[in-house]
């Protein structure tokens, strides 16, 4: 699963205006980029040029900016208000626009005039997922109370917990796990949240994902994606020897399998059945390699040092799945 807050596809909206368009106000408030306005008529936001050309409305840019005054006075003030408009960006509505940017009291009072807290943008990405890149933690408790279920997925199958993981929020990661979040879900990769928390090298995120198994745990620790890596797998990909070794022990003691191989899955010809061992050796990572030693895996008598900085050199390309480069 790809978790990317950048600009685009992962409804990273920034909310701006200028104070060049106020116009007759009596004071002015800026927040989130948003400027609010007194007029003599009600309180209000003034939208510039990009967010007019993106279609923010100043319902949007006033949950961002957590101007609930705002919030009331359109809502009370202008009958027929689409509490459910899309922006032309990310189809994202007020609702997301409060959850993304942590705006508590702008999303309860959304939800009270009747919007829908189940909203989602045009990834499929809802309250709870958009306010895991930032962590927002106290989104998660009003969002669940109003009917937001932690399971629910993106179009990709990701969940919130995927999210938080991947961007190493311990705390909105432990909060979705006492929620009820499933530590083992898969995207539509069968990429799991200890995937993305090894890949970030996010050790208390693992710890905690771990800890949340229970009796799941060993098959947790030892899911495959399409391609057929583990949480090993992907820590080691990357993230350098000092990342990954710790992250590799708190796997190993929770029960992975060291000797695990890869499938040739969606990738190159040649990563089929390559195992753990081989994987530290051609990613020149001499420390994992030696703590998998000392672990009970078994190398690769075919992998002289020679082949493996040659294979140093080979991208693995597994499709939409998990991409990496062997370095």
């Amino acid at each position: 699963m790809h978790v990317d807050r950048g600009d685009g596809a992962a409804t990273r909206a920034s909310v701006s205006a200028s104070t060049a368009d106020v116009r007759e106000t009596a004071w002015m408030h800026r927040d989130h980029g948003a400027v609010c306005v007194m007029t003599t008529t009600r309180p209000g936001i003034v939208l510039n040029a990009e967010d007019r050309a993106k279609g923010r409305t100043e319902l949007m840019c006033a949950a961002a900016g957590g101007h609930t005054c705002v919030i009331s006075a359109i809502l009370n003030h202008e009958p027929g208000v689409d509490l459910e408009a899309k922006d032309n960006e990310q189809e994202s509505t007020a609702v997301l626009y409060a959850a993304l940017h942590g705006q508590v009291s702008a999303m309860q009072m959304l939800v009270e005039y009747g919007a829908d807290v189940n909203a989602k943008n045009d990834v499929g990405q809802g309250v709870l997922f958009v306010a895991a890149f930032d962590g927002h933690v106290g989104i998660i408790e009003p969002a669940i109370a109003a009917g937001v279920n932690v399971q629910t997925k993106s179009n990709e199958g990701g969940t919130a917990l995927h999210c938080a993981a991947a961007c190493g929020h311990v705390s909105f990661t432990k909060a979705l796990l006492a929620a009820g979040a499933d530590a083992c879900a898969m995207d539509d990769v069968k990429v799991t949240p200890l995937m993305t928390a090894s890949r970030g090298g996010f050790l208390e995120v693992v710890g905690a994902l771990l800890e949340s198994c229970g009796a799941q745990c060993h098959s947790c620790v030892n899911a495959k994606d399409k391609d057929g890596q583990t949480a090993m797998n992907y820590a080691m990909m990357y993230n350098q020897d000092n990342v990954a070794v710790p992250i590799l022990r708190a796997l190993i003691a929770a029960g992975a399998d060291v000797n695990s191989t890869m499938d040739q899955g969606r990738g190159a010809s040649w990563s089929q059945g390559i195992c753990l061992h081989s994987l530290a050796r051609i990613k020149g990572h001499r420390a994992c390699a030696n703590l998998l030693l000392s672990a009970g895996a078994e190398p690769d008598p075919q992998l002289d040092d020679a082949r493996a900085a040659r294979m140093s050199t080979i991208t693995i390309n597994p499709g939409e799945g998990a991409d990496c480069t062997i370095q």
